[in-house]
């Protein structure tokens, strides 16, 4: 986990309007945090740290709600806070009561309320997410931390699992704030454990060992490892982040050394062969994220400053992230920010900022039809919605612009070659006489 020299990179903010972009990724060597545009899957900015400076960014996660971003930054000892909303940092978690010491990740519980960050001095701390302060020190008397490095929290918000180099995970009560006792892995020995990713149904998780070349197989309930994975048509070497897709069904993990992700298949426990790479090959691959609707993956590729983007169905590297101003630098670490706002963007020289989504909403209905032709079918959905005044309108589906229309009085939309039985998120935003966002409606539907 620490294998990244520090480089100093100028920092580029430039001018352009998108969609709110919903990918953030930290470079370690460029002390920046990269915006990806989902739609284009193109950079388009780096976070505003005026008021809270990167400085070895080391990983980048972001709170359920979507509202805020926490970045753990090694080298000054602080955890920055981003807004979403403005792409900006506001300040930094208040640690008056212990501070940071190599602080190196934030997780947090499924209600977003507490948050819980590993130091890897040799500390885990807790935060109230709401007032941006640390509350307590995890009680590890039981249980001595050793340099943890990650912490990973069950979807039941009820333990968390974390990381040492002393080839230890420590269990922590999530309600006691306190070390209950060490995973069991007398079936096979931890070797320096990162990272616990777990199943999106809480029974399993894999756990990667740096120093040996495996990952280990942990049954959640008895708090138990059960097995290694069995790694022969998909080796591992140096395994640092896997990703798991949101049906559960395959992890990927990512290959420091040898430069591979390799794909586990979750019910059988087995490598199942390797991400193709050939049209982008990995360069010190170091973590990995999965889109919600678990079509693409990313990777951070440390060594070759790129984020690699995967089709997870034929797990095939299709290109990477474009980042026309060189913004990666030591790319380490990449967060998806949930789909859950329809915010625009502005970026201009002096910074980042944000023009709100709405001043006030509206009402938008829809309904899904089906036309059947004699070679084909079109799956469609029709929305309207009411403006008393003459108006113009943008119409996106899943953060994707789709169309545009104007008028006044009752406004109709039809949106065609849809796929069936997939549900959708519109939002279709007013726009002032400017082309600002001034308000607008939402709707979710199944197409039929």
């Amino acid at each position: 986990m620490r294998h990244f020299l520090k480089i100093t990179l100028f920092t580029l903010v430039f001018k352009c309007v998108s969609l709110f972009p919903n990918y953030l990724v930290t470079n370690t060597a460029g002390n920046s945090v990269s915006i990806v545009d989902a739609e284009t899957q193109t950079i388009i900015g780096t976070v505003d740290d005026t008021l809270g400076p990167f400085n070895f960014p080391f990983t980048v996660t972001v709170t359920p709600d979507g509202t805020t971003a926490f970045v753990a930054n090694r080298d000054n000892n602080t955890v920055s806070i981003i807004d979403i909303a403005t792409k900006t940092v506001t300040g930094v978690v208040d640690d008056t009561l212990a501070p940071f010491n190599l602080p190196s990740m934030v997780a947090y519980t499924p209600d977003g309320a507490t948050a819980f960050v590993t130091n890897e001095a040799g500390s885990v701390y807790v935060m109230d997410v709401a007032t941006r302060t640390i509350t307590a020190v995890v009680n590890d008397a039981l249980c001595p931390f050793s340099n943890p490095n990650a912490v990973t929290i069950t979807p039941d918000g009820a333990t968390a699992f974390v990381g040492n180099d002393n080839d230890t995970v420590s269990i922590i009560n999530v309600a006691t704030r306190s070390v209950t006792r060490l995973l069991n892995d007398e079936l096979v020995p931890f070797s320096q454990p990162i990272i616990a990713a777990i199943t999106p149904d809480g029974t399993t998780a894999f756990i990667t060992n740096e120093n040996n070349n495996t990952v280990s197989v942990m049954n959640v309930g008895t708090q138990t490892i059960t097995g290694t994975v069995n790694s022969e048509l998909g080796p591992f070497d140096e395994p640092q982040i896997a990703g798991i897709t949101p049906d559960g069904s395959t992890a990927f993990v990512a290959n420091l050394r040898n430069n591979t992700v390799s794909v586990v298949d979750v019910a059988t426990r087995a490598s199942t062969g390797l991400v193709n790479s050939d049209l982008g090959p990995f360069n010190q691959p170091t973590s990995v994220a999965i889109t919600a609707d678990g079509t693409t993956a990313f990777v951070t590729n440390c060594g070759c400053k790129s984020v690699s983007i995967i089709d997870i169905a034929t797990q095939t590297v299709t290109g990477v992230i474009s980042d026309p101003f060189g913004t990666l630098n030591g790319p380490f670490w990449i967060a998806i920010i949930p789909s859950t706002s329809t915010d625009f963007s502005l970026f201009e020289k002096t910074g980042v900022t944000m023009i709100s989504s709405t001043s006030a909403n509206f009402s938008v209905s829809g309904k899904t039809g089906k036309d059947d032709f004699l070679t084909e079918s079109n799956v469609f959905v029709k929305l309207s919605w009411n403006t008393p005044s003459e108006a113009s309108f943008q119409i996106y589906r899943d953060s994707k612009l789709v169309g545009t229309t104007q008028g006044q009085g009752v406004l109709e939309f039809t949106d065609n070659n849809l796929k069936s039985k997939k549900t959708y998120t519109y939002s279709v935003v007013a726009l002032s006489s400017g082309d600002s966002p001034i308000s607008e409606g939402t709707l979710v539907i199944k197409a039929r």
